[in-house]
């Protein structure tokens, strides 16, 4: 009984000192060169580009997502096919040869949005890893 009480709390102790990482393992470098009204919607051209700051992204298709609840609508799109509508946009990015880390990918897109002012996303994920968001120039 005292072995089970001992080893009960080894566990809890040990489960207190292991913190899994939460640090993203993608970095979305945000740029939204242009914002202007087309046909009474407000647009905004958004550039991104993921670095991955994790383990290496296999050759293939990798999936992109972006939420704003601003977003209406998804426009175009350039290095990368998505759809979306309602609050976010997704689709998938093609890498050729895999993404090592360090390594990084651009694409872009435009997006319609309710106002002209919040486009900036609140959320992005690559290849289903959450991604830190980081405004650029």
């Amino acid at each position: 009984m005292a072995a089970a009480a001992r080893l009960v709390g080894l566990a809890l102790t040990l489960s207190l000192i292991f913190i899994p990482s939460t640090a993203a393992q993608c970095t979305a470098l945000v740029r939204i060169p242009r914002t202007y009204q087309n046909n009474g919607q407000y647009q905004a051209e958004i550039d991104l580009v993921l670095v991955n700051t994790g383990s290496s992204y296999s050759a293939g298709g990798q999936s992109l997502y972006v939420s704003n609840p601003n977003y209406l609508q998804l426009i175009s799109t350039s290095g990368w096919s998505g759809s979306g509508s309602g609050g976010s946009v997704s689709g998938t990015v093609q890498l050729g040869g895999g993404l090592a880390n360090g390594g990084s990918v651009s694409v872009n897109m435009v997006v319609a949005g309710s106002s002209p002012q919040n486009f900036f996303p609140r959320s992005v994920s690559f290849g289903g890893r959450s991604c830190h968001i980081q405004q650029t120039r």
